[in-house]
């Protein structure tokens, strides 16, 4: 499954996931001279040390592309793009890359 984000300069984007799955891969654009970022949280965590939303960041006019990710995503979470306000910031692009079906191993419920 592929799930599109883009965000203008100064804002936020969001996307749901659709079913349990795993992510596999980024693709991330950011055109501008200013910071993005892909992200569980509501709020960017770019000027802090709190990376533990984070999935990925790009920074000043970078395209990356990530795989061999292994990052399981429950239905109906929420993944963020947080594309930074500021003089020279343009518009931010993610491609997020999942398996299709949830490759996690089966959990016993007590």
């Amino acid at each position: 499954m592929i799930y599109k984000l883009f965000a203008a300069a100064g804002s936020t984007v969001s996307v749901d996931v659709r079913i349990d799955d795993t992510i596999v891969a980024v693709l991330m654009s950011n055109a501008g001279t200013q910071p993005s970022e892909l992200s569980f949280g509501s709020t960017a965590t770019i000027n802090t040390n709190d990376s533990t939303a984070a999935i990925a960041t790009v920074l000043n006019g970078v395209d990356i592309s990530v795989s061999g990710l292994n990052i399981p995503v429950n239905a109906g979470e929420r993944i963020y793009l947080h594309n930074v306000a500021g003089a020279g910031a343009l518009d931010a692009a993610c491609m997020i890359y999942t398996a299709g079906k949830d490759n996690r191993a089966a959990v016993r419920r007590r």
